[in-house]
């Protein structure tokens, strides 16, 4: 997961950031300092058997799910242009959204 879009909690995630709005989590270094997450113990932890938990709550539904390239990833051969980047389209949490792109009304949910 490299970005977020906050739904609860969001004045925590602004002190830790000392951000607001859209750039509050939409990249991967900005989402783990939004989340208050300093520990390199947990680079590579399962999500089912560490201090990280996600849980997952099916309430929206996406309008499209667009897929791309990885951004900011060095050449990696035949891997850097497979499409291993998935997102909600026109979701302004999406690092590198194109402003021209953003559904400033639902932010790309039904």
């Amino acid at each position: 997961m490299r970005g977020l879009q906050p739904i609860s909690g969001i004045d925590s995630m602004e002190k830790n950031r000392s951000q607001t709005g859209f750039n509050l989590s939409n990249g991967p270094g900005k989402l783990t300092q939004t989340l208050g997450i300093t520990s390199k113990q947990l680079n590579l932890a399962s999500i089912f058997d560490s201090a990280l938990t996600m849980k997952i709550q099916r309430s929206k539904i996406p309008r499209r799910i667009m897929s791309s390239p990885r951004i900011h990833v060095s050449k990696r051969g035949t891997w850097t242009d497979k499409q291993l980047r998935f997102y909600v389209s026109g979701n302004p949490y999406v690092s590198e959204m194109n402003k021209s792109n953003i559904d400033y009304k639902n932010y790309g949910w039904i």
